[in-house]
């Protein structure tokens, strides 16, 4: 069951309000860019650190403002499809090309995120052909490269299954740890710019950079491996898109 955001009533609070949308972004802690997505009605389901911080600043009761919405039809088809090979535990994220669940992977007894794309993103090109273009951008193996586990078509919808990454993305390591030092700031750089580089020099352009699709690993606890340095390291991962 997801928890959706009713856009007409948070309008009607936000017109109340003599804040710009650019204060309301700096009240909340949140980018100008998700911000304006919110008022713009492209993030339906907000995270739920999101709707506390939508709650306490307006001052109203969950009610109001959000309703929980029962699983569709299609939801439940698309499960039932894939529960031979993904168990879908609970939602991760949902944006403007779908939704991201975390899930199970039956086989391999592994955790994996399963990107479920919404008709809406793949009606310009169809269906055949965005998987094609899956398939495509699989080939591309890189360190900064999330790697690409699987994919198909399951009740009719398109999907890919990449890694979890328990890290999360960037926006949740900088939201968690406030400003990176540069000791940390340049690997990070640098891996990004390692990735697309890779990325378009075989034929494939990432049109979704943001820090929401880096997903970013920062382990503590020292490694030792051949060619790796023992302590800590920040490597980011760029997630495909096109």
């Amino acid at each position: 069951m997801r928890i959706r955001l009713n856009h007409s009533r948070l309008l009607e609070l936000l017109s109340g309000s003599k804040l710009s949308q650019n204060h309301w972004a700096i009240r909340l802690g949140l980018s100008r860019g998700h911000w304006s997505g919110i008022v713009n009605g492209k993030h339906p389901y907000p995270s739920k650190k999101t709707r506390d911080l939508l709650l306490e600043a307006l001052g109203v009761p969950f009610e109001e403002l959000f309703s929980h919405e029962s699983k569709s039809g299609a939801e439940a088809d698309f499960q039932g499809a894939l529960a031979d090979r993904y168990l879908l535990e609970k939602e991760l994220g949902h944006g403007g090309m779908g939704t991201v669940y975390l899930a199970r992977d039956v086989k391999h007894g592994r955790l994996v995120a399963v990107k479920v794309v919404s008709p809406e993103a793949v009606s310009g090109i169809g269906v055949e052909r965005f998987l094609k273009e899956i398939r495509y951008t699989a080939r591309l193996e890189h360190p900064n490269i999330l790697p690409l586990y699987d994919s198909g078509q399951a009740a009719g919808h398109p999907f890919y299954v990449m890694p979890y990454i328990r890290g999360g993305s960037l926006r949740d390591l900088l939201q968690r740890d406030g400003r990176l030092s540069l000791e940390n700031t340049l690997p990070l750089a640098r891996g990004v710019a390692a990735a697309l580089t890779f990325a378009h020099e075989h034929q494939v352009v990432h049109c979704d950079v943001k820090w929401q699709t880096l997903e970013s690993r920062v382990p503590y606890t020292p490694r030792c491996s051949s060619g790796e340095r023992v302590g800590r390291s920040t490597r980011p991962r760029v997630r495909r898109h096109m």
